[in-house]
């Protein structure tokens, strides 16, 4: 799937949670790689094995999920 696809996905989804595994069979491991990623730079946020996916921080997503660089992934502190 086309990462536009991918950050389609979570926007559509953006009220729900859902596993690490669930987005796994969604897309492929390389996908969880970078949804670990997001949940490094604090944009998600996963506990208990549940991903949390903030409305407020949509456009930092979608930067990433374009293809942009990491580097282009906002502080945390910029979505507050």
């Amino acid at each position: 799937m086309s990462q536009n696809s991918i950050y389609t996905f979570l926007q559509k989804n953006d009220d729900k949670a859902f596993t690490l595994s669930s987005i796994q069979k969604k897309f492929n491991s390389d996908i969880t790689k970078k949804v670990i990623q997001l949940v490094k730079y604090g944009i998600i946020q996963y506990r208990n094995g549940i991903v949390d996916y903030p409305k407020k921080h949509n456009v930092a997503v979608k930067y990433y999920y374009v293809g942009k660089p990491k580097e282009y992934i906002p502080e945390p502190k910029v979505l507050l």
